[in-house]
C-alpha cells in the first residue's frame, strides 16, 4: 500500500451531530490491488493471480468499525473486548461476520439457534 493511498471515508452531515450517510473502507495488498472493500455494513473481498488481475470476488470479509462513546464505557463486538482510547474512542474490526438485511448479526443468532435444537 502507497502511504498517500486512501483506505477509508466517511460521507456524513455537517449538523452539530452529524449523522453518517456512507462509510467506506478498503484494503489492498503489497501490489495495490484492493483485497477487500466495504461500504456501509456490505464487505467484498478479492484474490488476483501474480500478474495482478483480478481472479475471484467475493462476499464477505472484515467489517471494519468505529465510534466514539458519550461516556466512559467498554465495547464488545463479537464477543471481543475493543480498546477505548481516553476520548472514548474505539475503532477494530470483526472477522467472519454475517449480518442479514436488518443488520443482525446471522453467525450469533445462528450459535443460539443450534444450542437450542433449532437448526
Amino acid at each position: 500500500m502507497r502511504p498517500d493511498q486512501l483506505t477509508a471515508a466517511t460521507n456524513q452531515t455537517t449538523d452539530p451531530t452529524p449523522t453518517v450517510l456512507k462509510r467506506f473502507a478498503h484494503a489492498h495488498d503489497a501490489a495495490g490491488n484492493r483485497t477487500s472493500e466495504q461500504i456501509d455494513d456490505a464487505v467484498t473481498s478479492t484474490s488476483h493471480d501474480a500478474l495482478n488481475r483480478l481472479t475471484s470476488q467475493q462476499t464477505g470479509g472484515a467489517l471494519l468499525f468505529n465510534g466514539t462513546l458519550s461516556e466512559p464505557a467498554s465495547v464488545t463486538i463479537r464477543s471481543q473486548s475493543v480498546t477505548v482510547d481516553a476520548t472514548n474512542q474505539f475503532s477494530g474490526s470483526a472477522l467472519g461476520a454475517e449480518w442479514d438485511d436488518d443488520g443482525r448479526d446471522c453467525g450469533d443468532r445462528r450459535e443460539r439457534q443450534s444450542e437450542h435444537g433449532d437448526l
